[in-house]
């Protein structure tokens, strides 16, 4: 039996969307860890995780008054994250494009440093870094799958795209994750057949 003093999901949101703080607070506090970890994985320094969060909660305030009632809150919770996350990059592609543009015309003849791209530090977790290596709209299908457990047609839904695609997309990243990982193993075989390890 439910106790009346703690209320609903469907409660807080009606209440957040009437413009309650302290139930957008506590509805903030159910979703925010998850919401976390998708943006931890899609974006990556702190800082711009930090930022994204404030954004993706900001936008859920502000759309609460458009959300249906009955429809399922973390899939619609998940999407307003995507989207920001995404703009975030669209965002800081225009940037980086500038930049480089300028760094062409006052660089010309200056040789391309590559060492950024190189120098890599090793994760604890393998896999967690071959995820990070894959494009964006690979990681980001694997994150939700397999990560935040959504179904397949969750996801299509999240990220607005046919299931069909999600589909060929997880299909996809998982070939690239294997390819990775196997040469990585391979690579360290080679290492210890060398070493005598």
């Amino acid at each position: 039996m439910n106790d009346p003093s703690c209320p609903t999901q469907e409660d807080l949101i009606r209440l957040a969307a009437a413009g309650d703080q302290s139930a957008f607070g506590m509805l903030y506090d159910q979703t925010v860890d998850e919401v976390a970890v998708t943006v931890h994985f899609l974006l990556g320094d702190k800082q711009a995780r930090d930022d994204m969060l404030q954004e993706i909660f900001l936008e859920v305030y502000r759309s609460l008054p458009r959300f249906e009632i009955g429809r399922p809150f973390r899939p619609w919770i998940t999407g307003i994250a995507i989207r920001q996350i995404n703009n975030h990059r669209r965002k800081k592609w225009k940037w980086f494009q500038l930049f480089a543009k300028q760094q062409q015309y006052t660089h010309t003849n200056a040789a391309p440093d590559f060492s950024g791209d190189v120098v890599r530090k090793m994760d604890n977790l393998l896999l967690l870094e071959k995820i990070n290596q894959l494009p964006y709209k690979y990681r980001e299908v694997i994150i939700l799958r397999y990560l935040q457990e959504y179904a397949q047609d969750e996801v299509a839904h999240i990220l607005q795209i046919p299931v069909g695609t999600v589909k060929s997309r997880i299909s996809t990243a998982l070939r690239k994750l294997r390819s990775k990982y196997n040469k990585t193993l391979h690579f360290f075989t080679e290492v210890e057949k060398r070493h005598g390890t």
